[in-house]
């Protein structure tokens, strides 16, 4: 309570002041609050003003304070102080409320010390101190809580490797980033996520996009396999120590040829792919037509090489490599396939595909004639038909045949006659000219400098604008003068008009030259098609003159004051003393033939020619897909890898070899069956069985 005092009035006895009753009751209560305060209530405590030294309390005259160092307050009951430091070890029995700060450790049962009520204030803060010395409040947050129901401790922020932390699996910390190293972000090399020991056994599920650098190596067992971004156009490139396995889930496997690539580097095991393939879906991928390209065609068996089961295209049909020589390939049930010869082979004069070793081997495949060339070679790209075509660089004079045949030409050009090959014309070569002197050539017939009056050549030039060029006919020898005919010096006859754009364009264009024998109009034809300026007869030229002094060039012309060249690439070259096109046509598909041998006719698909040895362990020698055994003495059975649809689909034609003695008449019976066919072999004199010799069987599917 409040100290109450006792008033005196003003002056004495002026009846303002309290009585002595009022007087005494207030002393008293003043006394009473003394005595409790100070003692029991009823006698003072005897007041401290000293303490003697080592005791560990001392007491500030001045301030009041007293300071304990050591155990002095022991099993205090009840203790009250605005400003008690206690420095020691001490045991309270009650309640320590304190108002102030806090300095030490104190200890207790929890029915002493009461820290929190968690009936209903489930969220705490846990207190840190940064070290044990010193006046350290404690220190708490909203940034680190604790909840004393779920068991859950939230923290905005963790910073740390984490090695530390045991007995907690990645798979269940939700919201995290890499390396956990702040704020969600941060990144880890794999070394430190390898060092952590990170692993699980459990499906990673993955619903957003994962980024990768250059490469990600998945790893089983020691075996790597490889993904590897190419940084070209998103694609990756597959690779495996053991082959690929590529299965499809509910769709098929797709490969695309355009910006989405699927490469596979495999070892000799190879890549193995489940279910369905399709490679180049969609309109603008150039695998759909053929959907399957085996190999380029070839012309010709010879100079092809192969590799023990490789299938190629050669002269338009596909051939498989046994090991040892090329086998043509038939459909099953197909008709007899005829590989045709040149049918006009005696018009042919001068035929040659540039698939020789080099230049120097180049010869006229129809006589065996070498001509002469400079600063032209051999090369394999770019490529039309076999294996090499001819380059024609820069200053090249062409390929020369000469005509002086002991008086005679060795290629007549007076008759009817066809110039034909495929082209590459190299863009950055063009002529500039724009007149037939020194224009480009892609025919000629001259003699440098005598007689040169005789000389033809078929050539081009530019116009001099729109990137347009004239293709022409020139004959010195005409009589036709005037502007835009054959005979004139300047323009020749204009054959055709074409764009550089649609003959100078990376790619082989084929043309070919017509002189007709009924009125010696000459034609001429650009990828088959015939020119507008050609197909009314509007060119006829009967003045042309062989003589024996002439060369025919392909590519070259040259005369004094008038000399070019063609520049770009040639194949397939055949020259005919016959016109073998009088109408538009296709340019051919394949190679040009380049013999004319008897036609080759094959025989079906499942016909079978070969021998079958007789005895006890017979053998069947010839075409593949037949097996011989014994059924008994004198009775042979030849088995069918694949079983015809009836007996009576194919014939068979045989006859005894090697029997002794030869001139022993012998009987051979055929029983013909869908999956084989029984030979029975006797002796006609007597009706012995026969088991020496070998019977030879020519099967020939209908």
């Amino acid at each position: 309570m409040a100290k109450l005092g006792i008033s005196t009035g003003s002056s004495p006895n002026d009846g303002t002041g309290d009585s002595l009753i009022d007087g005494a009751v207030k002393a008293n209560s003043n006394f009473t609050e003394i005595y409790t305060a100070i003692g029991d209530g009823t006698t003072l405590a005897i007041p401290v003003t000293s303490v003697t030294a080592g005791t560990g309390i001392n007491l500030s005259g001045s301030t009041g304070s007293v300071t304990i160092t050591n155990t002095g307050i022991a099993n205090t009951n009840n203790l009250r102080t605005d400003f008690l430091e206690v420095s020691g070890i001490s045991t309270l029995t009650g309640v320590l409320n304190a108002n102030g700060g806090v300095v030490g450790n104190v200890t207790g049962s929890s029915s002493q010390v009461t820290v929190s009520d968690e009936s209903s204030d489930t969220t705490c803060f846990p207190l840190f101190a940064t070290a044990a010395t010193g006046n350290l409040p404690p220190k708490s947050g909203s940034n680190l809580t604790f909840n004393s129901s779920t068991g859950s401790l939230t923290a905005t922020q963790f910073v740390g490797g984490g090695a530390g932390v045991t007995g907690i699996s990645t798979l269940n910390i939700t919201n995290y980033g890499v390396g956990l190293g702040g704020g969600g972000g941060g990144s880890d090399t794999l070394a430190s996520v390898t060092a952590r020991g990170a692993t699980t056994s459990d499906l990673i599920v993955a619903n957003g996009n994962i980024q990768v650098g250059a490469a990600l190596n998945l790893q089983y067992s020691g075996n790597t396999s490889t993904i590897l971004h190419n940084n070209l156009n998103g694609s990756f490139d597959i690779q495996s120590v053991s082959g690929i396995n590529l299965k499809p889930g509910p769709s098929n496997v797709l490969v695309y040829d355009t910006n989405d690539v699927l490469r596979f580097k495999t070892t000799t095991e190879g890549a193995n792919i489940y279910g369905n393939l399709s490679v180049g879906i969609g309109s603008t991928e150039v695998t759909n037509t053929p959907a399957l390209t085996l190999s380029h065609n070839n012309p010709t068996v010879a100079g092809t090489a192969g590799t023990t089961g490789q299938v190629k295209q050669i002269g338009g049909q596909p051939y498989y490599y046994d090991g040892t020589t090329w086998r043509a390939l038939f459909l099953v049930g197909a008709a007899s396939t005829v590989n045709q010869a040149d049918s006009d082979w005696d018009n042919t004069m001068i035929r040659m595909n540039f698939d020789q070793a080099t230049i120097g081997d180049v010869t006229n495949l129809k006589d065996g004639r070498t001509p002469t060339t400079s600063q032209i070679d051999l090369v394999s790209s770019p490529l039309k038909y076999g294996t090499k075509t001819a380059r024609f660089q820069s200053n090249n004079s062409g390929i020369n045949f000469t005509q002086n045949n002991s008086g005679s030409t060795y290629y007549p050009f007076e008759g009817a006659w066809t110039l034909e090959g495929w082209f590459y014309f190299n863009s950055s070569a063009l002529p500039t000219v724009n007149n037939i002197t020194n224009s480009a050539i892609l025919f000629s017939n001259f003699h440098p400098n005598t007689g040169v009056s005789y000389n033809w050549k078929i050539g081009y030039y530019y116009t001099g604008g729109g990137n347009i060029y004239n293709f022409y006919w020139n004959n010195r020898n005409s009589s036709a003068t005037g502007g835009g005919e054959a005979g004139n010096s300047g323009s020749g006859f204009l054959l055709q008009q074409i764009n550089s754009s649609n003959f100078a364009d990376n790619a082989w264009h084929h043309i070919a030259i017509v002189r007709e024998p009924g009125n010696g109009s000459i034609h001429f034809y650009f990828d088959g098609t015939e020119s507008t300026r050609t197909n009314s007869d509007q060119l006829i030229d009967n003045q042309i003159s062989d003589q024996t002094n002439q060369s025919f060039v392909v590519g070259y012309y040259g005369i004094s004051g008038d000399a070019g060249q063609f520049e770009g690439n040639i194949d397939d070259i055949r020259v005919s003393k016959s016109a073998r096109y009088t109408a538009n046509f296709t340019p051919p598909a394949s190679a040009l033939p380049i013999t004319g041998s008897t036609t080759t006719v094959y025989e079906p698909a499942d016909s079978k020619v070969g021998e079958i040895s007789l005895g006890g362990s017979p053998a069947w020698t010839g075409t593949p897909g037949v097996t011989a055994s014994q059924i008994a003495a004198g009775q042979y059975r030849a088995t069918f890898a694949t079983a015809y649809s009836n007996a009576t689909d194919y014939v068979i034609q045989t006859s005894m070899n090697d029997y002794t003695p030869a001139t022993t008449p012998v009987g051979i019976g055929v029983s013909r069956f869908t999956t084989h066919a029984d030979f029975f072999v006797k002796r006609v004199s007597d009706g012995a069985n026969i088991d020496t010799g070998s019977l030879a069987i020519d099967l020939f599917k209908k």
